[in-house]
């Protein structure tokens, strides 16, 4: 998405979206050029967790076989769980982690690349919050 911007000369000069989210509209007023890594990073992320939310909310109950863990468990004992509810939960999650990613790629490219760091450790505490190493703990709230 290319534009035109007025320098400080009174010239103007020529900008596309990759300049601006490389820095090299810093280079182009004596600046060095940083690439924002945390606006890349956040926002890919972000994306792809909004791809498994969405992918979650089309399959419903059905995208139970992507959950680690519930996978490996036979017909009959899957037949035991609410997978809808439990696909419900899996698909909020994700939501939720595309929301915190997403705000850190925004706050990452408008304040500071630092704010992908906040947002990534946000994302951790959440993540590992919901991981659980005993099957009881991960599904044992989804039990018919």
């Amino acid at each position: 998405m290319p534009f035109y911007e007025k320098t400080p000369d009174n010239s103007w000069t020529f900008h596309s979206l990759y300049d601006m989210l490389c820095g090299r509209e810093k280079l182009m007023y004596g600046g060095e050029q940083t690439m924002n890594v945390g606006f890349f990073a956040c926002g890919t992320l972000s994306l792809i967790f909004l791809l498994l939310a969405v992918i979650f909310a089309i399959l419903k109950g059905k995208a139970s076989v992507l959950i680690s863990g519930f996978n490996s468990k036979s017909k009959e004992e899957r037949s035991l769980y609410d997978e809808e509810k439990m696909c419900a939960d899996q698909r909020n999650a994700f939501l939720i982690w595309a929301a915190i990613l997403g705000i850190g790629a925004i706050f990452s490219y408008l304040i500071s690349q630092y704010s992908a760091i906040v947002a990534m450790v946000i994302w951790l505490i959440i993540f590992f919050k919901d991981v659980h190493w005993d099957d009881e703990k991960a599904f044992g709230k989804y039990k018919k």
